[in-house]
């Protein structure tokens, strides 16, 4: 009975904090959100921060995907948005002890730096060297040189957002994108997220190589050894994900068989799908030729394309 009263409490209180949150009760009420506790310092913002990645589409909608922050490192899709939001009740109940500054900047693979303006919070004021002699032929465009002034000016309560636009930079996939988020009104704590671009999503890519057939009717008993070929899709993770996640990541599309039914020469037309890193295929159909034609058939094979891509990437790794 005790220990339902004690729980009872703990709801009840929980369900206060969760409407208004003070400076006394913050590390308790973060001690019950471990779920999102990444840092023990209630200062540090990584602990109220969520960042996350919109990829906008031609039709008008957004898609997005949460970033890790434990991580540190993390992958996101040319032209994406980077959008960074902080829990209000965090900021409220800090008031004065919490004093953001987000940074951003692309660090360019000869270690250059490009601020990014951070809308919201950072603004980037472009400015350059010798502009002047180039606009009178003087100089080539290598010649001029960059210099930046960062305005970070931005105090607490101003804005619990911020967004980063990447559609107009110019950014290779050798560059990187760093995100430096502190807490000025206290030590500077704060964490650091690094971005990086991958190709993701869904891929297209022919397919191709060694099947055993065999055809769905009592009097064929044995599976034929055939050739195969075919055309795939398949949804690539991003470089993030889990491991099981990259190896059961299944594909599908059409595929061809050629085999040996007897003395006759059959070619078979179906579906396959994919898996095991895309070396693993499952597939059925109908026969379009032949003596048997027009009956149903499964398979089950290797693709060779697939496997030499496979164990190339994970013998340069």
């Amino acid at each position: 009975m005790r220990t339902k009263i004690v729980s009872l409490m703990l709801f009840v209180w929980i369900g206060t904090a969760n409407a208004q949150i003070t400076l006394d009760n913050l590390q308790v009420f973060q001690d019950t959100k471990s779920d999102k506790k990444f840092s023990n310092d209630i200062y540090n913002p990584i602990n109220f921060t969520t960042i996350t990645e919109r990829m906008p589409k031609a039709n008008g909608s957004n898609t997005t995907y949460e970033f890790m922050l434990n991580a540190g490192l993390d992958y996101l899709k040319k032209g994406s948005q980077i959008h960074i939001d902080f829990t209000k009740k965090y900021l409220d109940a800090l008031g004065t002890n919490c004093q953001l500054q987000v940074l951003a900047y692309i660090q360019r693979k000869d270690k250059t730096i490009k601020p990014l303006n951070v809308f919201g919070f950072t603004v980037v004021e472009d400015k350059s060297q010798n502009a002047e002699s180039m606009k009178n032929g003087n100089l080539n465009s290598n010649d001029i040189q960059y210099l930046y002034t960062v305005k970070t000016d931005k105090k607490n309560g101003e804005s619990y957002s911020g967004e980063v636009n990447l559609a107009w930079e110019e950014i290779s996939n050798d560059d990187k994108i760093v995100l430096h988020i502190t807490n000025r009104a206290k030590n500077n704590t704060g964490f650091t997220m690094v971005l990086v671009y991958d190709e993701f999503g869904w891929k297209q890519s022919p397919t191709g190589g060694f099947s055993f057939v065999k055809i769905a009717e009592k009097e064929f008993t044995e599976f034929s050894p055939a050739a195969s070929i075919g055309y795939t899709f398949r949804y690539q993770p991003r470089k993030s994900s889990s491991f099981w996640l990259h190896f059961l990541s299944p594909s599908f599309g059409p595929m061809l068989h050629v085999f040996q039914n007897n003395e006759n020469t059959t070619i078979g037309a179906g579906l396959s799908v994919s898996t095991f890193y895309n070396m693993v295929s499952f597939g059925g159909g109908w026969t379009i030729n032949g003596v048997n034609h027009n009956k149903p058939y499964f398979s089950i094979g290797l693709n060779f394309i697939e496997s030499y891509n496979t164990l190339t990437g994970l013998l340069k790794k």
